[in-house]
């Protein structure tokens, strides 16, 4: 599929840039001001709530933006950023405005869910990719949008209503970790824009890619958001805030040990020159994903002397590849069948 999207093509290593568009900086720029201005006298509040601006300004300028045409796990890092970290800082200064007020805790939760959920359907995900970048402001938009005022309610609600922040920190944990478990576990890459010319240059299969990235939804997203949930406990048995990191610890061991037993999944052989031999990968290995069996691996490729940048960096990733997978990556290095069979 070649699509242009916001961010740019996808990038090979060490080629990411920065997303300098004229429009994103001006947004950002005014939602930092607007902000300034309505939380000038709130103190701290108004610091957290510039730096959430700054870390939401990194996750859409940086290369992380680049970089997230060719990873999926780096689309992934890129919504947590969002949604887990300057989420929670903008909320900070708009807690106390009169409709976080009235509305509870329940709204929020759930059009955050819907819509973390739509987005990573395979349909709309692809569609961000499109070149006229309609469909990536709306999924950051509303996305953004939603955790803000999930964070927002929590933030407002946490001590009157602790029961209610509670519930609403679980569910978003429990939901955030079964699309992430579906992401790991899936049998095959459910996102055709992270094809293997696009993903092997970085060292990583597509399931591989699409594996590391559930991981990332499903731990650390769903650790953080424990952690709320442990707050509102503490909060909620009458007990000191102090109490509330070792509670939430308590309620993270049985996340961190389902996610022991599948670490592997994001074990690749990029430190080895990117030879991918029968290394445990989900379900599958990554000779499975590749060639369908677990046999050895064929000799690397030599590259022609003088080859051009794109043909060193991808070309010896094509060796232990069959079928027409093989023969999309000799023609994406520009090396043919016979310097492949070397």
């Amino acid at each position: 599929m070649k699509l242009t999207p916001i961010c740019g093509m996808a990038p090979l290593p060490g080629m990411a840039s920065w997303n300098l568009d004229a429009s994103l900086l001006v947004v950002l720029l005014l939602g930092a001001a607007a902000t300034l201005r309505l939380t000038w006298h709130q103190g701290m509040r108004s610091g957290l709530a510039l730096v959430g601006w700054a870390l939401l300004a990194l996750a859409l300028v940086s290369p992380l933006c680049s970089i997230s045409v060719a990873l999926f796990s780096m689309r992934v890092t890129q919504h947590l950023v969002i949604s887990l970290i300057a989420a929670p800082l903008l909320a900070s200064a708009i807690q106390h405005r009169p409709a976080i007020r009235r509305g509870g805790v329940g709204a929020p939760t759930i059009a955050f869910a819907l819509l973390l959920w739509f987005w990573h359907l395979p349909a709309p995900y692809v569609a961000t990719f499109a070149p006229d970048g309609i469909a990536y402001w709306l999924m950051h938009a509303s996305l953004a949008g939603s955790a803000i005022w999930f964070w927002a309610a929590l933030l407002r609600h946490g001590e009157a209503r602790p029961v209610a922040a509670a519930l609403g920190g679980l569910a978003t944990a429990i939901q955030m970790g079964v699309l992430g478990a579906l992401l790991t576990f899936a049998p095959r890459p459910l996102y055709i824009v992270h094809a293997p010319d696009v993903t092997l240059p970085w060292g990583f299969t597509p399931l591989e890619d699409q594996q590391l990235g559930g991981l990332l939804m499903w731990v650390p997203g769903g650790l953080l958001l424990v952690l709320v949930l442990g707050t509102g406990l503490a909060l909620m048995l009458r007990t000191p805030r102090s109490a509330a990191l070792p509670l939430a610890l308590l309620l993270a061991l049985p996340v961190t040990a389902l996610a022991q037993g599948n670490q592997s999944t994001t074990t690749t052989s990029a430190a080895s020159g990117g030879r991918r031999s029968g290394t445990p990968v989900g379900v599958l290995t990554t000779s499975a994903v590749t060639t369908g069996d677990s046999g050895p691996s064929a000799p690397t490729p030599s590259v022609p002397e003088g080859a051009g940048r794109h043909t060193r960096v991808l070309g010896p990733v094509c060796f232990g590849l069959a079928g027409p997978v093989l023969e999309d990556c000799r023609v994406k290095s520009g090396m043919g069948p016979q310097e492949n069979a070397r």
